[in-house]
């Protein structure tokens, strides 16, 4: 969800590695306390779809934009966000194409780097797959955060992009990740998200506070509604270009 974030946020400011790291077996260790704190895995392969909505704020701007999000099993996602009368943008995967549509660039299809980041954030069970899209895993030494103990992960995906993971001691929780985004042609951003305000819902908990930083902005994504197990048309996926020929 949050690269769906990034790529339109930066919007508003402008107006295969062959031999990845082996895992450690102490990195996967964390992961599964991480799992079975947030549900386990019989709790998320219940979630056939979610719609999320809320607002991201951009206090330097002073700007908000809504927030909708839409995921059905096992890789379809939508994502839509705007701010009324001056920006709005789309983007979606339906399980093959990847595509963003937005009120500057026009419509997108996307590849390489950032569609391979689209789809690893595209599954709606995306803690289940950690392990399989970050093939390369290794623990690092404890952190200290707010005063507790927080376990370390560096973890590398398929495509060779690398991501830090900060999970609490105590609550098992995740509770930041350091990543750098692929955003097309606005290239590459370095950004930590602090995830906060965990929230059970239908027997998974999810961060309902999320505050994004990079050396350009800071914006927190507040999370209103959480719905899972609605009903979802393929149709919502799709690419909006779908029907047309490539030129």
């Amino acid at each position: 969800m949050k690269s769906f974030l990034l790529s339109f946020l930066c919007l508003a400011i402008v107006a295969f590695a062959e031999n990845p790291v082996a895992a450690d077996p102490k990195a996967h260790e964390v992961l599964d306390k991480f799992i079975e704190a947030s549900g386990g895995e019989d709790a998320f392969k219940k979630i056939k779809t979610r719609v999320a909505e809320g607002q991201m704020s951009l206090p330097a701007m002073g700007m908000k934009m809504k927030i909708k999000l839409s995921q059905k099993a096992p890789d379809k996602v939508h994502m839509e966000q705007g701010i009324e009368g001056l920006l709005s943008g789309k983007q979606g995967y339906d399980g093959e194409t990847g595509w963003s549509e937005d009120s500057i660039q026009g419509f997108r299809k996307l590849s390489g780097a950032e569609l391979a980041q689209l789809q690893r954030e595209s599954n709606i069970r995306r803690e289940l797959n950690l392990k399989a899209d970050f093939p390369g895993m290794k623990l690092l030494p404890e952190v200290e955060i707010d005063g507790k103990k927080v376990s370390v992960i560096e973890a590398t995906s398929k495509d060779d992009r690398k991501e830090t993971w900060y999970f609490d001691q105590e609550s098992h929780l995740m509770v930041k990740m350091e990543q750098t985004m692929t955003l097309g042609p606005q290239g590459e951003l370095a950004v930590t998200i602090t995830l906060k305000d965990y929230k059970e819902v239908d027997g998974i908990k999810l961060p309902m506070t999320s505050e994004v930083k990079n050396p350009a902005f800071t914006g927190v994504l507040t999370l209103s509604s959480v719905k899972h197990n609605v009903d979802l048309d393929d149709a919502l996926f799709a690419s909006p270009q779908k029907d047309k020929k490539e030129e």
